[in-house]
């Protein structure tokens, strides 16, 4: 017996190649299990919206564009070159960070009080109170769905398969927003008032305290992304094999603040089939 035989005998009995003899029957389901690292590029964003009488804005850069997830998968092979799969994953979060204003929040309406020839107190002019500040803000938006995709299935050996996927989704993006302000000091001086013990007019002072100001909020956005993606499995046993894939859904939702963008996603999975 030649030497190469016997070297592929001995790798054949301890297991090191694929045991095509008994192959699985080219009709069946697998599940796999996957870990990825998915790239969510968002776009600066700037953007204002009405506030307390004033107007906040905000401008946002993308400080965090890469993130780990996984998915599980379910599929049925029906022919020998074609399945189809759904999908649970995680697809990450995504942080985008900036400066927020406030302009003119409005704080109040208050009459001042000035003295008259006999040095009374009396009323004197209504002037409205504003107050303009700066903080910074955080944007976070988690990429999480379902897919269903169909399979196309190119065996270029016993053990090694090209896979082509096509499909779609259903993404929830969960948006958190987190807004840390520095409020000032305020002081209006001279506003028109009434002692409240004797209720004779007076001139009074009024502070509006400042102090570091936090707010949050959340908001989930859905969107049906087309799914597109490759796959190369190496069927190392008869119900086991190991694949390196990429995928991409296209036009993801980026949450609240964020544009759509494409999510990419590429990982390895271990497929049981059964």
């Amino acid at each position: 017996m030649s030497r190469l035989k016997l070297t592929i005998l001995t790798m054949l009995g301890a297991g090191l190649l694929p045991m095509v003899a008994k192959a699985q029957p080219i009709t069946h389901l697998y599940f796999g299990l996957a870990g990825s690292e998915s790239t969510f590029e968002q776009s600066a964003v700037q953007a204002s919206y009405s506030y307390l009488g004033g107007v906040e804005a905000f401008d946002l850069t993308s400080s965090n564009d890469e993130d780990g997830g996984w998915h599980l998968t379910y599929g049925y092979q029906f022919r020998k070159h074609w399945a189809v799969e759904a999908q649970i994953f995680d697809g990450g979060k995504y942080k985008m960070v900036g400066s927020h204003q406030v302009a003119d929040q409005y704080l109040g309406y208050y009459t001042l009080g000035v003295l008259d020839a006999g040095g009374n107190v009396v009323e004197g002019d209504a002037v409205d109170v504003f107050a303009s500040y700066d903080g910074y803000s955080v944007s976070t938006v988690h990429q999480q769905g379902l897919s269903v995709l169909g399979v196309g299935i190119l065996p270029v050996t016993r053990w090694l398969y090209l896979k082509a996927k096509l499909g779609f989704g259903l993404v929830s993006s969960t948006s958190e927003v987190k807004i840390i302000d520095q409020f000032p000091d305020v002081l209006l001086l001279g506003s028109y008032e009434f002692d409240p013990v004797t209720g004779d007019p007076v001139i009074a002072d009024v502070l509006f305290p400042g102090g570091e100001s936090k707010r949050s909020g959340t908001a989930t956005d859905t969107s049906i992304p087309l799914i597109y993606g490759l796959e190369a499995s190496l069927r190392w046993q008869r119900d086991w094999d190991i694949s390196l894939f990429w995928q991409v859904f296209s036009e993801v939702d980026g949450g609240f603040f964020g544009d759509s963008a494409d999510l990419e996603t590429m990982g390895v999975q271990v497929t049981f089939h059964y």
